[in-house]
């Protein structure tokens, strides 16, 4: 039976110490916090999201030339998505159970207390609000969340996507065997002109196994970066890394006390999808090889192979944004 792990994983921090959780605790901790917030409880993620900073992925920077406008990006997961979050009003789509051969996607209930999905969400299109709230580096672009049950549901899923407006799919999921169907799924996808995007994975202190959908070939494999420019020891590496992006103390919006963050590849996935929305907030009739051929010419390799722990290198939206069509339109990958 082919298993799954959200590639975010299970380092939170509290109080400067590190503690180790099982994700079924994290859950209770972080869905409890949901229902029973504290009093006067505001968590100052604007001055906490370092990756947005200008030393990091520029946000602003990229801003001035895209937010995502008119991009729909999919995010695929085993969590729900909830659509409540202030910082996700008017961006999605539609959520809900992507269930196989489906037309419409069966409603989930909100999943108010399934946090994998929404935190990838915000990572790409929440767009902030006052002094709390979660921004994300595309925030004008739309989200399409799609629930899986289990891993056989992700090729119908991926397919859902292309077929209902998604010019892009994040996947924070990984799995040691590749789900039936899958490679058919992302050609398709790839004869569509979407662009997937998945992490890498979080064993890369022990098995460092390839996983997929990371290791589908056409698709963006993300591994994770700290802040320091230097990649998060803990993300699975090897020939399969496309580039690489933000993993490391990413504030948790569900969190209480708000101090807690969590490091991993599921962070990394939604914000290089949401540099490839803001590619194409700008760039709509752009191929999908000429928006992943733009992210792997302007990361911090300069367009050459850094290693197999960071691939091309680092995401740069505001290169990015800067770049000049690609005139090969293939997929490089």
């Amino acid at each position: 039976m082919t298993t799954s792990s959200p590639a975010g994983g299970s380092n939170h921090r509290l109080g400067g110490r590190a503690w180790r959780v099982t994700a079924v605790l994290a859950a209770l901790l972080l869905t409890a916090s949901i229902h029973a917030p504290v009093p006067g409880w505001a968590d100052p993620l604007p001055g906490r999201e370092w990756f947005l900073d200008a030393a990091h992925l520029d946000a602003a920077g990229a801003w001035t030339r895209s937010t995502g406008t008119g991009v729909t990006v999919a995010v695929i997961d085993e969590t729900g998505l909830d659509p409540g979050r202030p910082e996700l009003a008017g961006s999605v789509v539609d959520s809900g159970y992507a269930d196989l051969n489906a037309t419409t996607l069966r409603p989930d209930g909100g999943s108010q207390g399934q946090f994998h999905a929404t935190w990838a969400a915000l990572l790409i299109a929440g767009h902030g609000g006052g002094a709390q709230g979660e921004q994300g580096l595309a925030p004008d672009a739309k989200i399409l969340g799609l629930h899986l049950q289990t891993s056989s549901y992700l090729p119908d899923s991926l397919r859902y996507a292309v077929d209902h407006g998604a010019r892009v799919v994040s996947i924070s999921l990984t799995y040691p065997d590749e789900p039936a169907g899958l490679l058919d799924a992302v050609r398709y996808a790839q004869n569509h002109q979407v662009i997937v995007v998945a992490s890498a994975g979080n064993e890369g202190r022990g098995a460092n196994e390839r996983k997929f959908p990371a290791a589908c070939p056409g698709v963006v494999a993300v591994a994770g970066s700290d802040q320091h420019g230097q990649s998060w020891p803990g993300s699975e590496s090897g020939p399969q890394i496309t580039v690489a992006a933000p993993a490391v103390d990413i504030p948790l919006v569900y969190s209480n006390p708000p101090e807690l963050t969590l490091s991993g590849t599921s962070f990394s996935a939604p914000l290089t999808a949401a540099e490839a929305a803001l590619l194409l907030g700008i760039h709509p009739g752009w191929t999908a090889g000429q928006v992943i051929r733009t992210m792997i010419t302007t990361a911090s390799g300069g367009g050459g192979r850094i290693d197999d722990r960071l691939g091309y290198g680092i995401i740069n939206p505001v290169a990015a944004l800067n770049a000049p069509p690609p005139a090969d339109t293939t997929n490089p990958l």
